[in-house]
């Protein structure tokens, strides 16, 4: 008989994921795909961040 893991119940630590698939020999404006994807993150990061200190102070 085949058990079926069932992520709700049975891992709840389990998050979503995103996997990129870079190609490191691409460079645009002399950045690779691993340096754009680090500056796009921390950007976003940066912006969700400074979004919730924003609500915090209303």
């Amino acid at each position: 008989m085949a058990t079926h893991l069932n992520p709700p119940q049975e891992a709840p630590y389990m998050k979503n994921a995103t996997f990129y698939l870079l190609d490191n020999d691409t460079t645009v404006n002399g950045l690779s795909a691993v340096e754009q994807l680090v500056c796009e993150i921390a950007a976003e990061r940066w912006r969700a961040g400074k979004a919730r200190a924003d609500r915090l102070r209303r």
